[in-house]
Order: structure tokens, then sequence, then C-alpha cells
């Protein structure tokens, strides 16, 4: 047994080397999100075998009591506690921004979880439950898929977060999100910082700093290209003029990263050169999308996001990444369904046969 539980011992140390490799070769990307998740549920069997094994010992039969008694909370109220919190972040929304649909996106959420969970009930009180039972199985079995998805992607957020990159670099391209008067708002200025904290970090240890590429164009309301702003921005915190570019040509993400790759290739005077990107936190992923598309291989920084913001922004990223490769996550759902509704759809036949008989 001892032999055998060693053995078992080290999968989580191996799951969580192959999620470093996988994390250092694409530091912002779904990947790293999905091998960090299955280390955890590595340690986390690994755990319970453990207890299984010494069922005499009061840590393991501690532990037992403590994993049954939160995966019951979780299986009877953790529906509701996720429906409770996405209505309270609702509530702060409102408070601090004005109504809109991006803003809305967590209300959204929970009506679409309280409408899965009645549909059983309506369509009992129908009558047609028992025929269109597979149907919301099907259903259901799509949503699984996707919460799924949705966690590793969440899994891939925090990775970024708590694994940022710290090669040393000769670029940094700071990604714009838009003026407010003229003037960089605070979500812009998270990400200039973000890339400031890098550059100082840098410097501490190697004694040399990196460019910083303010990318961002003019906006039909906006007064003078982002860029130009945020390059302002930066030297007022003290970055030196001559280490501040600015791309002025872009228009969203992707050429954000398009133009940029020219700048940088023209400043290093086709020498080579190592470049991050910085953006919001919750952007990060997508933005490594759009950077990977481009031929800029890089990773990111995230500049820090409000609290009361961050659920929506999260939800309006994943939406926004699902839809980038909308192809994939397409077929992969109709796969799902189909499956889900064959499978239930062959169970039901059967039991009619069998009520029949």
């Amino acid at each position: 047994m001892t032999h055998y539980l060693f053995t078992i011992a080290l999968l989580p140390p191996a799951v969580f080397a192959l999620f470093w490799a996988v994390k250092r070769k694409k530091h912002t990307g779904m990947a790293a999100g999905f091998w960090f998740d299955m280390f955890l549920v590595t340690l986390g069997v690994c755990a319970l075998l453990a207890a299984l094994a010494y069922p005499d010992s009061a840590a393991s039969f501690l532990f037992l009591v403590c994993a049954a008694l939160v995966f019951a909370f979780l299986l009877l109220f953790g529906v509701y506690i996720l429906l409770g919190l996405l209505l309270w972040n609702t509530v702060q929304m409102l408070k601090r921004e004005r109504p809109s649909l991006k803003h809305m996106l967590t209300l959204i959420l929970a009506l679409a979880i309280l409408a899965l969970m009645a549909l059983p009930w309506v369509l009992g009180k129908s009558g047609l439950f028992p025929w269109l039972y597979p149907l919301w199985m099907a259903l259901l079995g799509t949503a699984v898929f996707f919460a799924f998805h949705s966690l590793v992607f969440l899994t891939a957020f925090y990775v970024g977060k708590w694994f940022p990159p710290r090669k040393r670099v000769d670029y940094i391209v700071v990604l714009g999100s838009g003026l407010i008067d003229g003037k960089v708002p605070p979500l812009l200025a998270g990400r200039v910082d973000a890339a400031l904290r890098y550059a100082a970090r840098q410097k501490r240890k190697t004694g040399r700093e990196p460019c910083l590429i303010m990318s961002g164009g003019q906006g039909a309301d906006e007064p003078r290209p982002e860029a130009e702003a945020m390059r302002e921005y930066a030297m007022e915190k003290g970055y030196p003029a001559e280490l501040v570019l600015a791309e002025t040509q872009s228009k969203n993400t992707r050429e954000n990263f398009l133009y940029s790759k020219r700048v940088a290739e023209a400043h290093s005077e086709g020498k080579p050169y190592c470049c991050i990107y910085a953006t919001s936190d919750y952007h990060l992923l997508r933005a490594g999308l759009y950077a990977g598309r481009a031929g800029f291989s890089c990773d990111g920084v995230g500049g820090r996001t409000a609290g009361y913001y961050l659920p929506n922004a999260l939800l309006r990223e994943y939406i926004a990444y699902v839809v980038m490769n909308k192809k994939r996550y397409l077929t992969i759902a109709a796969v799902v369904f189909a499956l889900s509704l064959t499978l239930w759809g062959a169970l039901a036949l059967l039991a009619w046969f069998a009520r029949m008989l």
C-alpha cells in the first residue's frame, strides 16, 4: 500500500511540471489553465486516497469529513450561491456604471441559469416532459461543457496573474483602450502602469529599461491618438522620453499588434528582440490570441481591474474568446448536443418500450 501511494504521489508533481512547461512556452493560454486544473485535481485525488488508506488517522478522518461536507454543500447549494453572487454583482455594477448590455452580463447569465433550472418544471406542467426530456438533457450537457470550459478560462486568467513573465525584454507593447476627454482614464492608466512596473523590476535586476510602444489610434470621438496621451502619461511618471515610442494607426487589438510589430522591427533595425505586451488583466488571454495571429510571439502582463467590474469584464472576454474560435466551439457544442440527445433519446425510447411491454 505504501509503495502504491508513493507512486500515486508522484503524479501531482509530474502534472505541475507539465503545466510549467506549457506555461513557459505560452504564458497566456487555455492550455496552461487546463493543466493547472489537472494539477489541482490530481493533488486532491492523492489526498483523498491517502486519507482512505489510513482511515484510523485523526487527520485523515478530519479530511474525509471536511471533503464530504464541502462536496455535499456545493452539490446542494453551489448553483444558488453562484446565482446570488451574480445578482449581487449586478447591483454593484448598477451603482457604479451606467446601465448597458456589457454591464449587465452577470444578470443575463443569472437569468439563463434560472431558465435552464425552470425548464423541467415548465415542461412537466405542460405534460410534454417525458418526450422532451432528452432535449433538456442535451441542453444541460452543452451547458456543462461550456461551464467546464469557462472554468478553464478562469483558471488561465488567474495563472496569468499569479505567474507573470520574468524574462528580460526589449519592448513592451501597451494596448490602448480609449481616452476620456483626451486624457488617460483609470482603465488605460492601469495598462501603462503594468508596463512601468515590469520595466522598473527589470531595471532593478539588469540595469536596463525596455522601450515602451504605446499602441492606439484616434477614435472618432477622441481629440488625439491614444498613443500620444499614453506616451505623455508615461513620461509624467518619469519614464525616459527616448524609450517611449508611439504607434498611432491602430483601431483595434489586432492592429495594435500588427502595427506595433512594425515599430519594433524598425526600431531594432533587424536585430533579434524580445517583447511582451501590457493590457488589462482580464484581457490577457484574448490579447494573446491576437498576438499569435499577428505573428507577434510574446507574453503579457495585466493591469489591475476593480473587483466589482471584473466579473462582467471576464464574461465579456470569455464570450469574445469563444466567438474568435466560433467554428471550433460551435462544432464541439453541436457534437456534445447530438451525443447527449442520442443517448438520452435512446434511453427514453427504451423506457417507453419497457412500459408498453
